[in-house]
């Protein structure tokens, strides 16, 4: 991880845009050491969560990554200062946007447990391990051509079964609909 130097300005971005990514990657919130994951790169703002990931038009001054606690970020979308435009800097080992200190985690602080699927694992496992621990998660672990591989897999076949089931007045949406509960029912 790199090391951050006091006092330096990473960002200045739009409020609104902030606020709406800040909502977007906490909504799945379910656990007090869920992080934010916050990439700075050149033009630009990643941030992912336990919910989703997003990307944000920003004026990056250098690229780095930081890990904040997701509820604090989830409490202060809510409450963002009433300016079109905020500042993001690091002073005294935290991250400041505006006036509103945030504690930096570092990643070992907040390693993920291991993703573990058997080896040649099928298109339902991988796909459970996706709807459970988020496409990032599993990607790290599989890597993303394996999910890719997944995805196309599941639409061939529910190609196939509508084409199947046409007859009987089934459709694309029937079928992809009926795939979804059983990947949620294979998440409980």
């Amino acid at each position: 991880m790199m090391t951050i130097a006091h006092g330096r300005r990473l960002a200045f971005l739009g409020r609104n845009d902030l606020r709406d990514a800040l909502q977007l990657v906490t909504v799945g919130l379910s656990s007090p050491e869920e992080v934010v994951r916050l990439d700075f790169k050149p033009g630009l703002l990643e941030l992912t969560g336990p919910g989703a990931a997003t990307a944000i038009d920003a004026q990056c001054e250098w690229s780095v990554t930081i890990l904040v606690d997701a509820g604090a970020m989830a409490r202060f979308a809510d409450v963002l200062p009433d300016v079109p435009n905020l500042s993001l800097e690091v002073r005294t080992g935290q991250l400041f946007i505006g006036g509103t200190g945030f504690v930096m985690k570092s990643m070992m602080e907040v390693a993920p447990p291991a993703i573990q699927l058997p080896i040649g694992a099928d298109t339902l496992q991988v796909l459970v391990a996706v709807a459970h621990r988020g496409e990032i998660a599993v990607g790290a672990s599989l890597g993303q051509d394996r999910i890719e591989a997944a995805k196309a897999d599941k639409q061939a076949r529910i190609e196939a079964a509508a084409s199947i089931l046409k007859a009987l007045g089934a459709t694309r949406p029937d079928i992809e609909n009926l795939v979804e509960a059983i990947l949620r029912r294979h998440t409980k």
